[in-house]
């Protein structure tokens, strides 16, 4: 008895220029990398610096499960076209990237060995791996059918990675934290136009890429996309007067009461009181002496001293001063050392 089987329709196979493919898959690179270093960043600030490279194993989980569904699911992929399947995969992921950010800021994870807490993680934890398994998926898919031009795909693919570990320092200080991640999506919806066959797909690509060039544009005070909930706690916008990322860290102001903080990667252990008495010939002796300490900073009791103009019997006489002295003094050295 002869049984007729139906063969798996596979699509036509078409030569993609190479220069199409390369510049594809750099810019995929680009954007995947630059969405992992940012996350470091991000991960730091939002739960504690133990996380931030948590970022890294997420990024491995990603990516092999993106290769193992692409295995999985070759017989289905196999109906898709390479160019296709890249731009669609890339769109989707400039998409997801940015509810990933959104995920990242408005979940409260703190340091509490419950179950609510745990779940908030796994969400976490799984939600940011779904851009990675994108890119692990169409790396893989890519990978498997240009076996003749392997050597050249992966150089590509370092170039990627290696201009995006150039470019995440200028972003962060330029753009801050979040605003680097929708850098990592724009990026991903110019491979999407690099990839796309129909104008309609380069289109779409194209008007999602704008607008998230515009989300970036009105987030650039970092008003509209920022720190909500961090080491599990609410940070109220009315306390912020002023907040600013950096390659390091966020450096924050919040005001409270009559006082204000200065705030370090949302209070990490990093907190400072300063206070004034209204003398600026004090504080300005008092920036002078935190400058010396850079040089000097074994004087530091000497110039605290000097600083505050106090003497050992009067010593309540300028402890204003002097105590702006001392915090200014211990940032210097830190900021030194």
């Amino acid at each position: 008895m002869a049984v007729l089987t139906t063969p798996i329709p596979v699509a036509t196979k078409t030569e993609i220029p190479e220069r199409t493919l390369l510049a594809g898959l750099a810019l995929t690179s680009f954007g995947a990398l630059l969405l992992e270093l940012a996350l470091t960043r991000l991960f730091s600030v939002v739960l504690f610096y133990h996380f931030a490279f948590l970022a890294i194993s997420i990024a491995l989980l990603g990516l092999g499960a993106g290769g193992v569904f692409a295995y999985l699911l070759k017989n289905r992929l196999a109906r898709v076209a390479t160019r296709t399947l890249a731009s669609r995969l890339c769109m989707a992921n400039a998409a997801l990237i940015v509810v990933v950010l959104e995920i990242v800021l408005h979940v409260p994870v703190a340091l509490n060995v419950s179950g609510k807490n745990f779940l908030h993680l796994t969400v976490l934890y799984l939600a940011a791996a779904v851009p990675f398994f994108l890119t692990g998926l169409l790396f893989s898919v890519v990978f498997a059918r240009e076996t003749a031009r392997i050597p050249r795909l992966y150089g590509a693919d370092l170039c990627g990675g290696a201009l995006a570990c150039l470019a995440i320092v200028p972003l962060l200080n330029w753009l801050g934290g979040p605003n680097a991640i929708l850098v990592a999506g724009i990026a991903l919806t110019a491979a999407a136009i690099v990839w796309a066959e129909s104008r309609k797909s380069r289109r779409n690509a194209g008007l999602l890429g704008l607008a998230l060039v515009a989300l970036t544009a009105a987030n650039y005070s970092g008003r509209l996309i920022d720190v909500v909930y961090a080491k599990g706690m609410f940070r109220d916008p009315a306390w912020v007067e002023f907040a600013r990322w950096n390659a390091l860290s966020r450096v924050e102001v919040d005001r409270q009461g009559q006082a204000k903080a200065i705030v370090i990667d949302a209070d990490a252990s990093t907190r400072l009181w300063p206070t004034f008495c209204g003398r600026m010939a004090t504080l300005r002796l008092s920036v002078r002496a935190a400058a010396l300490t850079c040089f000097v900073p074994w004087r530091m009791e000497a110039l605290a001293s000097l600083g505050s103009r106090s003497t050992p019997s009067s010593p309540r006489r300028s402890c204003a001063a002097a105590t702006l002295t001392m915090r200014s003094i211990s940032m210097s050295v830190l900021m030194c050392a």
